[in-house]
């Protein structure tokens, strides 16, 4: 799946002030570990901006994952 074309598209569907919430795990514990998948903050960012969004807020009270929010670029 290509992500950056998925939120591309996906901009056209929210209200103007809509936001994008991605929680993924940080690849930090032993869920990730058991099943091997995560994705980096830093792939999620710049997949993000490559799909046209800027990074609102980024939430750090959840310690094995990441809480990132999106705003489409004006």
């Amino acid at each position: 799946m290509n992500r950056v074309a998925y939120f591309r598209n996906a901009r056209k569907y929210l209200r103007p002030e809509g936001r994008v919430a991605i929680v993924e795990h940080a690849g930090k514990g032993w869920f990730d570990s058991w099943f091997g998948h995560w994705t980096s903050n830093e792939t999620i960012r710049a997949e993000m901006e490559a799909a046209g969004y800027g990074l609102q807020r980024e939430y750090t009270f959840l310690p094995r994952q990441f809480f990132l929010v999106f705003t489409p670029a004006t």
